[in-house]
């Protein structure tokens, strides 16, 4: 079982698949740019200054370690680029709340929320669409959206467990 979610940033990416993985005892993949950068300021120029085979490489490093079967990734590109997952899952919630969540995630008042949210989702747009021909606001791939300004993390744990294990359950009939 491969679930993938994806969202913009601050959507609920990493803490609903942290529960979810926890929830459903499976691996949890949630590797991104953060990972080699000091602080949050960075992490918008890094990915700017990253080349595009380092891109490539990220993401299909990505893709293999979810290929493993069994866990839950929550990167933006996964739903893309995972081939037959179980699941595809797209996490919403409005401008606000996002920066909300941010705010309270980072902690730092040098960092100019609202800019980074518009900055790292506009840059993620342009980039995916130049690298992989991905447009992230064509949702047609994904077999459910959730609005997590509306859905609590429980119950959106709830929602994905039961519609792919359902999925997974079919596989074996």
């Amino acid at each position: 079982m491969i679930i993938c979610i994806s969202g913009l940033t601050g959507s609920g990416k990493t803490t609903i698949g942290e529960a979810l993985s926890k929830a459903l005892n499976v691996k949890h993949i949630g590797i991104t740019h953060k990972a080699h950068v000091s602080s949050v300021k960075d992490v918008v120029n890094f990915t700017k200054n990253a080349t595009p085979a380092f891109e490539k490489r990220f993401d299909q490093e990505i893709v293999e370690e979810a290929e493993k079967g069994d866990c839950v990734v929550s990167t933006w590109l996964s739903p893309w680029m995972i081939t037959n997952p179980t699941l595809r899952v797209w996490l919403f919630a409005g401008f606000n709340t996002r920066v909300e969540r941010k705010v309270e995630e980072i902690g730092d008042p040098e960092v100019k929320i609202e800019d980074y949210i518009s900055e790292k989702d506009s840059f993620n747009s342009e980039n995916f669409m130049k690298l992989y021909r991905i447009d992230i606001n064509d949702h047609s791939v994904f077999d459910i959206e959730i609005n997590t300004e509306r859905v609590s993390v429980g119950e959106s744990v709830s929602l994905i467990s039961m519609l792919a294990l359902q999925r997974a359950k079919k596989r074996f009939e």
